[in-house]
């Protein structure tokens, strides 16, 4: 089976806040670690989009002890949110944010 690459991504997930985040990902079927992360650190990473795979990253996440599960990468809804073909998720508080053109284009608020 030939595959096709379209693109390649990055995606930068910084944590806005006071509290350890600790932070797994998924891509499509391939675990792509799990990272703890300081007030004001950044975890980059880079994912392949191959035509035909649903080319989505799925990351739980713990922001000291609040879970979260979040969709922080889906191809076909992110192509306008990521210039450059890098996307900035932004941890917070009250939830994550993906910022485009100054602005939250996504927003996910935490799990109580």
């Amino acid at each position: 089976m030939i595959t096709l690459s379209i693109a390649d991504y990055e995606i930068h997930v910084g944590n806005q806040t006071p509290d350890d985040l600790t932070i797994e990902c998924f891509f499509d079927d391939t675990f792509l670690g799990k990272q703890t992360f300081k007030s004001l650190e950044i975890y980059k990473f880079n994912v392949t989009i191959v035509d035909g795979n649903p080319n989505i990253v799925w990351c739980p996440m713990w922001l000291g002890k609040r879970p979260g599960l979040f969709k922080i990468f889906d191809y076909n809804r992110d192509q306008p949110n990521c210039a450059d073909n890098v996307c900035h998720w932004y941890v917070k508080q009250d939830g994550i944010c993906l910022f485009s053109a100054y602005q939250c284009a996504v927003h996910y608020n935490w799990a109580w």
